[in-house]
């Protein structure tokens, strides 16, 4: 996918590529593409600010059309009581 069609910062591009090369694996059930940022409390001098869209564009805006998912068979739901297999599939 030419990552030039969306409107990409030069830290999303590289996420996208890493993403484009190794993949990723969601563990959220937020239906949307969950992808957090490793937290830079420790470094007050450091910030995501301008390079991560929180909400809106970015990764974000990738229609899940560019996306190849694949189906995990048999899933296991370690410690969440409300979902059962058969009810997520």
């Amino acid at each position: 996918m030419d990552l030039e069609a969306f409107n990409l910062t030069k830290e999303e591009k590289i996420i996208a590529r890493a993403l484009q090369k190794y993949g990723m694996v969601v563990v959220d059930f937020a239906r949307s593409q969950p992808i957090y940022a490793e937290g830079l409390w420790g470094h007050p001098n450091k910030s995501w600010e301008g390079k991560l869209r929180q909400w809106d564009g970015g990764i974000n805006d990738i229609p899940y059309k560019y996306y190849r998912i694949l189906k995990i068979v048999d899933p296991v739901f370690k410690g969440d009581t409300r979902i059962k297999n058969e009810d997520y599939w």
